[in-house]
């Protein structure tokens, strides 16, 4: 059963072969209309000389056959196109049989041209006509259809020799030179038809290939956006493609911060919706940041503050040690923008670690990336003790533990109560 993901990536490739294809018919139509006009000319200006040239017409005129065969391609391509934009506009893409019948009928027009050409067998069979198979075979690349350019190669081998056998069929062979004779010209150029279809067939299934991959890539990072949120750094995200594979819910350890924004309605007290907004914005530019510079994710913004997660969906084994540094550079910079902007705005910072389950929650139509854990639960009410302690981050006895030992002499402010646990947490003032 195809998933979700895949069946996206078949429609946005259905999109791009209908838009190709598209692309193919303009480029066919402008070529053909120039040899429309390149033949129309020759007739309307030099058709004697169009008939010495070439030889074997009963008169001029039969020469109007051939800017009349253009004409008649200019119409059917002109016509697909247009059936094809409707197409893309609709949504509606181009079934494989209507795509392989289109690519007949137009590799079989060469054949058509040399039938109905005014001149000697043999000469209809050498003439420049024959570059129009490889212009027919070679476009159909471009419907990224490897098969498709391998069969029209086929297709127009077979016709042509079959051709150079009903031509030839009544021809003296004492008036033809000795290469129209010998059937070793025509299969060589039909082998050659061939060969240059599958080709194009292999250059096709490239581009297909490579527009897969794309594609999946595209579908990846924007799974991983939705799952994360935007302001996952693009370090995680490429470690998060790098691994291949979706978040599992599992057991992991993880350091939770939670940071607040105090006295947040007294600092909204009289100021404008959109300066709050801006306000706010600006703050978490920077926390955002920092955040990820240190290897962290924001997995919930709070109104006025927000809870990241360090050690996962990825880890690269400190997650303490990156979350403290967070901590500290987060306030640092607070007090430069408060310096800067003559606002004072004041946080409360809580880190706690330990195991907790991470993964995706929800349904199929909405899912996200959470940590669910008595560590989460923890964090928050650390962070809520810094205003009883009238501190700015408080961090717990299993955070402090992870850190170097050049950094564990911090001020223990002792075993304080916390609200849903039966047991007093030990707590060190980071600021």
């Amino acid at each position: 059963m195809r998933t979700d993901g895949s069946v996206g990536i078949e429609a946005a490739l259905e999109h791009e072969m209908l838009r190709s294809e598209r692309t193919r018919l303009a480029l066919l139509l402008a070529l053909v209309g120039v040899a429309f006009l390149y033949s129309l000319l020759l007739v309307l200006l030099a058709p004697e000389l169009l008939a010495r040239s070439v030889g074997g017409a009963e008169s001029a005129g039969d020469f109007w056959r051939i800017p009349g065969c253009f004409a008649l391609l200019i119409v059917h391509l002109a016509i697909v196109r247009v059936w094809v934009t409707r197409r893309i506009h609709r949504g509606a893409p181009l079934s494989p049989p209507a795509r392989w019948a289109l690519g007949v009928i137009e590799v079989s027009f060469p054949t058509l041209l040399i039938a109905v050409f005014p001149s000697e067998p043999a000469w209809r069979l050498a003439s420049p006509v024959l570059l129009l198979y490889p212009l027919f075979i070679a476009s159909s690349a471009l419907s990224l259809s490897a098969r498709l350019p391998v069969a029209l190669g086929i297709v127009a081998a077979v016709e042509y020799v079959i051709l150079s056998r009903v031509l030839l069929a009544d021809v003296d062979p004492a008036g033809l030179p000795a290469w129209a004779t010998a059937p070793n010209p025509f299969f060589s150029r039909g082998i050659a038809l061939v060969l240059g279809g599958c080709v194009s067939g292999f250059v096709a299934g490239q581009v297909r290939r490579r527009f897969l991959e794309v594609f999946r890539a595209t579908e990846e990072r924007a799974r991983i956006a939705r799952t994360f949120g935007q302001h996952v750094s693009p370090q995680v995200v490429e470690r998060l493609l790098a691994q291949g594979t979706r978040p599992a819910s599992e057991m992991r350890f993880v350091c939770v911060m939670f940071l607040d924004i105090r006295g947040f309605t007294t600092l909204s007290e009289g100021r404008d919706p959109a300066e709050v907004v801006a306000l706010l914005n600006r703050l978490f530019s920077f926390m955002i940041d920092i955040t990820n510079d240190e290897h962290g994710i924001i997995n919930k913004f709070l109104g006025d503050g927000f809870m990241a997660v360090y050690g996962a969906p990825v880890s690269d084994g400190g997650e303490c040690r990156n979350a403290v540094r967070a901590a500290r550079r987060i306030l640092a910079a607070l007090d430069a923008e408060n310096t800067r902007s003559g606002v004072v705005v004041r946080v409360g910072i809580g880190l706690h670690a330990g195991e907790a389950i991470t993964g995706e929650v929800g349904s199929a139509e909405r899912k996200e990336y959470t940590v669910i854990g008595d560590v989460v639960n923890v964090a928050s009410r650390v962070e809520g003790l810094n205003k009883e302690l009238g501190s700015r981050a408080l961090i717990t006895e299993a955070v402090r533990r992870a850190l170097d030992p050049e950094e564990q002499g911090l001020p223990d402010r002792g075993e304080v109560p916390v609200k849903g646990r039966a047991e007093p947490v030990r707590v060190y003032q980071l600021a």
